[in-house]
């Protein structure tokens, strides 16, 4: 065995790994990474094997191409998530990145670097979701990528793929107590990792200042828990618990707002019947928005009460809190008045016939 056929073999490990590693992806971001991705393990590949020159230092043309690339990746990242920063760019970003190293690989550092990449590339399939199928789908991953390692250290003929994936496979069973001790013992961060100002406050509740047309769908099919709540006594019906948000009051006909209209002194609430004490959990959103069971009668300190009843923290909510709260789901109150309401509704653009006749109807 030739070494080119050699270096061919650790090529398609590590091509495999960082493949396998991607799949779950396809579904979450933009197609067009992955197909950039492919794109750069391709051209290596058949640079491999001879059949297109690879974009080295020494093809001064090529070595060009490959850097007008990386700038044309760059910019299609930022336009296709708007400058925001956060886990879906950050990831599309670091697979592009590590598309753009396959190209490079010809060193032994460069095989290191790009498996140890494939590591992390399995971590960032957890910031989506944590199920067992995808813990052992990535288990699966995690030992072609350190199979492919041992056979990179072990150019040996005799010792064969099928012996590298075992031996990996052993490897990791040998790892399973130390697992387990970090599972258990290791704290819970509070937050979402490191903080990131997109995706990882992203909405779970809806809680926002605003809400645009197309942009709340993905909350419709989350599993994630928004909130808990506990009673301390009587729970009320399930037709009793409305737990009221953000109200959003203005619109330009595609993206709706709160606006300033609720904002003012709540009028005072006379309960019609019982009210329940109870303490709620809730998750970050990154807002200052609060969910109360509606209405809220009495509230705890670092929040307060609008006049349309919805309730907001005095500080971002960017970690999971807890607050108690008293509420009286039949009770009378001075609500806005028709003028109020219907002034704001008819300052709907023009474009929005059908929110105009609404609020003209009201």
């Amino acid at each position: 065995m030739t070494v080119a056929s050699i270096q061919t073999r650790h090529l398609l490990w590590s091509i495999a790994g960082l493949g396998l590693a991607l799949a779950p992806h396809a579904g979450r971001f933009n197609l067009g990474i992955l197909a950039c991705f492919g794109a750069f393990a391709l051209w290596r590949l058949l640079g491999a094997y001879g059949v297109l020159p690879l974009p080295i230092r020494a093809n001064r043309t090529l070595w060009v191409v490959k850097q007008v690339l990386a700038l044309a990746a760059f910019v299609a990242i930022y336009i296709s998530y708007r400058g925001q920063i956060g886990r879906d760019a950050g990831i599309a970003l670091l697979t592009a990145l590590i598309g753009l190293k396959v190209l490079e690989l010809e060193r032994e550092r460069d095989f290191y670097i790009v498996n140890f990449l494939s590591y992390f590339l399995v971590v960032t399939n957890f910031f989506y979701t944590q199920s067992i199928l995808t813990a052992v789908s990535m288990l699966v991953v995690v030992i072609v990528v350190t199979a492919g390692i041992i056979r990179f250290n072990s150019p040996l003929p005799a010792f064969s793929d099928i012996a590298c994936i075992r031996l990996a496979s052993l490897m990791l069973m040998q790892a399973l107590p130390i697992m387990l001790v970090a599972f258990l013992l290791f704290p819970r961060l509070p937050g979402p990792l490191w903080g990131l100002p997109q995706n990882a406050f992203s909405a779970v509740t809806g809680l926002s200042d605003s809400m645009t047309l197309g942009q709340i769908t993905s909350l419709g099919t989350s599993d994630e828990i928004a909130f808990r709540a506990k009673f301390a006594g009587p729970t009320p019906t399930a037709a009793e618990r409305y737990w009221r948000g953000p109200v959003l009051w203005e619109t330009d006909g595609r993206t709706w707002r709160a606006g300033d209209i609720g904002l003012g002194v709540p009028h005072p609430i006379t309960p019609q019947g019982p009210e329940f004490r109870y303490t709620i959990l809730l998750e970050a959103t990154g807002e200052r928005w609060l969910l109360g069971l509606d209405a809220v009668t009495s509230t705890g300190r670092m929040m307060r009460l609008y006049a349309d009843q919805s309730l907001r923290s005095n500080t971002t909510v960017k970690r999971r809190v807890r607050y108690e709260l008293r509420s009286a789901t039949k009770y009378h109150w001075r609500d806005l008045t028709a003028d109020e309401r219907r002034g704001v509704g008819l300052t709907a653009p023009t474009s929005s016939t059908s929110g105009r006749a609404c609020a003209t109807l009201g």
